[in-house]
C-alpha cells in the first residue's frame, strides 16, 4: 500500500518485493499524520530519517527555490516571514510543556505555511511525533553528511 502512493512533487523509489520504500520529500517527514498512518499500515517497519544541518538545509532550498522557480523574496525576508508565522502560531512559546498544544500549534503553522525555512527546520518537534508514535527501535536518525559519504 505505502509503495503506491506516489505524489507529484516527490521522487519515490518502490521495490516492494524487498520491501523498500523511500520517499525524499521533507512533506512526508513534517506531517503529523505520517507516524500514525505508518503504524496503522506497516507496524513492522524500520524507518531511516535523514537531517541536514539546520542552517545548510535552509541556504539550500533558498538556493533551489531562487533558480529553478519563481521565487522572488530576499532571503532576509524569507527568513522573517517565517519567524513572524513561527511565532503568530506559538510555535516558539517558551515555557510550553503541554505536548497538546504545542502539536496544535505546529499543525496550525503547517496549514499556512508552505516554504517555511526556520520551521522546516526544527526537528525536535518533527521527531517528538515519529517517537510518540513509533517505537524508538524502529527509528534511525543519521545526518546528511554521514549519509552522503
Amino acid at each position: 500500500i505505502i509503495g503506491q502512493q506516489k505524489s507529484r512533487s516527490s521522487p519515490i523509489t518502490t521495490n516492494l518485493k524487498k520491501g523498500l520504500y523511500m520517499d525524499s520529500s521533507s512533506y512526508v517527514f513534517r506531517s503529523s499524520d505520517t507516524p500514525i498512518f505508518l503504524r496503522c499500515t506497516c507496524p513492522w517497519m524500520k524507518i531511516i530519517i535523514v537531517l541536514r544541518n539546520p542552517l545548510e538545509r535552509i541556504v539550500k532550498h533558498y538556493q533551489f527555490l531562487t533558480s529553478k522557480t519563481n521565487f522572488k523574496k530576499s532571503f532576509q525576508n524569507w527568513i522573517q516571514e517565517d519567524l513572524n508565522h513561527l511565532i503568530q502560531n506559538n510555535v516558539t512559546s517558551p515555557g510550553n510543556d503541554n505536548e497538546d498544544d504545542n502539536d496544535n500549534n505546529w499543525n496550525n503553522y503547517l496549514q499556512i505555511v508552505r516554504e517555511g525555512p526556520v520551521g522546516h527546520s526544527l526537528y525536535e518537534i518533527q521527531l517528538r511525533q515519529w517517537y510518540r508514535i513509533l517505537p524508538s527501535k524502529q527509528i534511525f536518525i543519521v545526518s546528511y553528511e554521514d549519509w552522503i559519504q
